[in-house]
């Protein structure tokens, strides 16, 4: 993925009547999320704007389905295309091959897969750090519940490189069958070691599952290039696509050894199948064994249209860069604002910042922001509040969700 993406160059992008040709860039992306007009949105996080291009596209697919219907041959020969067009988008975000994709609903989802497809045994063990989303952990507790496997917990602190390292070296043991952790913690902001932590587990035999989810669309991932072997990611947070959108990579590697748990239409291989006889069955080729069944069309359609937008019109050389550039100045704001403790480790970040605020609710704080226009989030494992920076933000909402909070807290302390 390349494209010509302006220069971030020094200041502030668009303070004042600056006219720079990032300035210049940022308005025209602004204006094609229409939530960037309304509010200081500072939450891609959880989910990201809707482009213009995606709401268009999602009320066409919809309209079309009401007034032409939604079982036409003609539409479903072009929707397979659509398919394709979706699954080598989402490939490329990750440097993958488009056989190694396959399309879910969400993060969890393909957690899920990866879970419950594994030949799991008596004795075995799982390893995840002490920083991880629920969709991770609650699919390891069911299966802890369900089968037995034992988890142990990597304490990795705020999820620095030495720390963490350290940590998973400890925690991995000759029973242990998997490492799945984050790629960048929901709960820190910390962009994991993920290369040197797969070195790590390969050492030991042991295969890696990642959360991609506050990763994919933010840091330029690849997968191939990490030896990863199986990364999962949404739609809707840093790639701006509808919810019910999503995707799993498995390395071609390991599709063998990684069972399809749930099966149905999408699942198999068409031209061995047949309906009286079940020594017929067998797996579509690829990572597409692992879908079921029907996807929402009007929201691959405008999943499609999205990523058409980022990819050639914003481009991956824009985003990545300015992601990580408006973190670190949010970063460098957090730690100069008296009764602020930043969380997020200053050198190994995406597009996330955590903190704590003295003497506040974090609940309370980011319902009071609503009504000054700005949207954030906090995190309820570690009490912080979480800004997330995404590349059409500019630092002027920075500075405005900064200092409303400083303002929040003051009145709090008096």
């Amino acid at each position: 993925m390349t494209g010509g993406g302006f220069p971030l160059g020094n200041g502030h992008g668009t303070r004042g009547e600056d006219i720079s040709p990032l300035s210049v860039r940022l308005q025209a992306i602004r204006q094609a999320l229409p939530a960037t007009v309304a509010t200081a949105y500072l939450n891609t996080g959880t989910a990201g704007p809707l482009p213009d291009a995606v709401t268009r596209a999602l009320h066409e697919a919809i309209d079309a389905e009401a007034c032409r219907g939604r079982a036409r041959a003609d539409d479903y020969i072009e929707f397979l295309q659509v398919l394709e067009e979706d699954r080598r988008r989402l490939a490329q975000w990750v440097h993958a091959d488009p056989d190694e994709i396959a399309l879910t609903h969400h993060t969890t989802e393909g957690i899920n897969i990866v879970v419950w497809g594994l030949p799991w045994r008596d004795g075995d063990e799982v390893v995840t750090t002490t920083i991880e989303h629920p969709g991770v952990l609650v699919p390891l507790y069911q299966l802890h519940h369900r089968g037995g496997v034992t988890i142990r917990f990597a304490d990795v602190g705020q999820g620095d490189a030495e720390t963490t390292l350290r940590a998973l070296r400890r925690a991995i043991g000759p029973r242990t069958r998997l490492v799945a952790l984050s790629h960048v913690s929901y709960s820190t902001g910390a962009l994991l070691p993920l290369k040197d932590i797969v070195d790590l587990c390969h050492e030991r035999g042991v295969p890696v599952l990642v959360d991609g989810a506050q990763a994919a669309g933010a840091v330029d991932v690849d997968v191939h290039g990490l030896g990863v072997d199986y990364y999962a990611f949404s739609g809707q947070k840093w790639l701006c696509g509808p919810e019910g959108t999503g995707a799993l990579y498995v390395a071609r590697e390991r599709q063998a050894e990684l069972e399809a748990t749930y099966a149905g239409f999408s699942t198999i291989d068409h031209t061995t199948y047949r309906n009286t006889d079940p020594h017929s069955l067998a797996l579509a080729r690829g990572a597409r064994r692992y879908e079921v069944g029907t996807l929402f069309r009007p929201a691959i359609r405008a999943q499609v249209a999205g990523l058409r937008w980022l990819q050639e019109e914003v481009t991956p050389d824009f985003i990545f860069p300015r992601t990580k550039a408006l973190a670190a100045y949010c970063l460098e704001r957090v730690a100069t604002t008296p009764g602020f403790r930043l969380l997020t480790p200053r050198d190994q970040h995406a597009g996330l910042v955590s903190f704590a605020v003295d003497g506040i609710d974090p609940a309370s704080c980011v319902r009071h922001l609503v009504g000054e226009g700005i949207v954030i989030r906090h995190i309820p494992d570690n009490l912080a509040l979480r800004i997330s920076t995404g590349f059409f933000n500019t630092e002027e909402e920075i500075d405005r969700a900064i200092e409303a909070i400083a303002r929040y807290a003051k009145g709090r302390s008096g």
